[in-house]
C-alpha cells in the first residue's frame, strides 16, 4: 500500500497495540503523521501496578518513531493544501481536515475510524484505511503468531479504548482473532 496519512484516532489505536512499527512495515510503504495530529496524540491508557483492573493515562512519546523513519511527520504546504484544510475543516475536526487534504492533494490513504472522515473522504475520491484493516493487512503480510496480533487487538481495545463498529467490514475477523 502506497503512503498513508495516519489522523489521530488510527495513531492511537497502532501505538495501543505495542506494535506500531511492524503493523506500518507490513501495511504501508510510508507512515504520514500531520503535525497537529503529533500534537493531539497524547495519551493512552496503560496498566498500573495496582491490580488488573487499575490503568492509568501514560504520555505516548512518538519522537523515537519520528526519528527512526517509522512516522514521518508533515506540515501542510502550498496554498492549495491550506485552502483544501479550510473547506474541510468547515466539515469535519481540525486534524482530520488536515489529514484529508494532505492524502486527497499527494495522492495518498487516508487511515481513520472516523466515520464523518470517512464519509468526507469517499466523496473526494481519496482511499480509505481503518485500524482493523490496517491489522489485518499486518496479520497477513506481517507473519506474525496468531497469539500476536490477538495480543494487539487486545491492547487497542484496553488501552486505545477501540472496538470496531459491528457495520465495519472487518469486524468479524477482528472478533474472531479474539476468540484463536
Amino acid at each position: 500500500m502506497r503512503a498513508v496519512v495516519l489522523d489521530t484516532c488510527c495513531l492511537i489505536n497502532l501505538y495501543a497495540s505495542q506494535r506500531l512499527p511492524a503493523i506500518v512495515a507490513a501495511s504501508m510503504e510510508q507512515a504520514v503523521v500531520p503535525k497537529p495530529v503529533i500534537g493531539e496524540c497524547l495519551y493512552i491508557r496503560q496498566q498500573a501496578d495496582e491490580g488488573p483492573d487499575s490503568l492509568i493515562p501514560v504520555h505516548v512519546d512518538l519522537d523515537p518513531l519520528i526519528e527512526s523513519g517509522v512516522l514521518l511527520s508533515t506540515e501542510l504546504t502550498g496554498d492549495v493544501e491550506l485552502d483544501q484544510f479550510v473547506r474541510l475543516a468547515a466539515l469535519i475536526d481540525d486534524c482530520e481536515a488536515a489529514c484529508l487534504a494532505i492524502a486527497a492533494l499527494r495522492g495518498f490513504v487516508l487511515a481513520t475510524d472516523d466515520k464523518r472522515a470517512i464519509h468526507v473522504a469517499t466523496d473526494l475520491g481519496v482511499s480509505i484505511v481503518t485500524t482493523p484493516e490496517l491489522l489485518k493487512n499486518w496479520s497477513e503480510r506481517g507473519s506474525p503468531k496468531q497469539h500476536d496480533v490477538a495480543d494487539a487487538i487486545a491492547c487497542i481495545e484496553r488501552y486505545g479504548r477501540f472496538r470496531p463498529h459491528t457495520l465495519c467490514p472487518y469486524a468479524t475477523w477482528w472478533a474472531e482473532q479474539k476468540l484463536t
